[in-house]
């Protein structure tokens, strides 16, 4: 078992917890790779770069009305390292995922989702769970580069920036 950097995106419906999400996300990974992304008027063409051929067309417009309803049109993408991550074989989707990283992001759902109004799943924490996630988000996320901005915490980003937006 080695350690596992991957990379995820809290949504903007979730900007009113979204301190309390960083805490979670911190209290057990090294949280890094803070950016904030703007998406005004590209709600679309952003899911579909980061869930590329994984979501029918018309849940990517569904979904993408939620983001579009929010008066925050940021996006945070981040980075967590999880030490010794252990693996198991998802038989229907056939391909290994991170035991702990879909406990995380289960855990912060289930924690907020009750606060969402019209709840689906997904829309308060995207996290890649295996390497193939992890190439996606990267490479759909460095498309929208020139509207990244750096999210500074010293409080909360204690790990060094591998994932270099210029």
């Amino acid at each position: 078992m080695k350690d596992l950097k991957l990379y995820g995106i809290i949504w903007n419906v979730n900007y009113c917890f979204l301190n309390e999400t960083l805490e979670i996300l911190n209290k057990y990974n090294t949280l890094s790779d803070l950016y904030l992304i703007d998406i005004a008027d590209c709600e679309e063409e952003f899911l579909k770069e980061v869930y590329p051929d994984v979501l029918p067309y018309e849940y990517v417009v569904y979904k993408a009305s939620f983001l579009k309803k929010n008066d925050c049109n940021y996006v945070l993408l981040f980075s967590i390292t999880i030490p010794k991550a252990k693996f198991n074989y998802n038989s229907k989707e056939q391909h290994d995922y991170c035991v702990e990283a879909k406990k995380i992001k289960n855990t912060i759902r289930k924690k907020f989702k009750h606060l969402v109004k019209d709840y689906v799943e997904d829309i308060i924490i995207h996290l890649s769970d295996n390497a193939d996630e992890n190439e996606i988000i990267l490479n759909g996320v460095k498309l929208y580069k020139n509207r990244m901005q750096e999210f500074k915490d010293t409080a909360l980003d204690k790990g060094d920036r591998d994932f270099d937006i210029y």
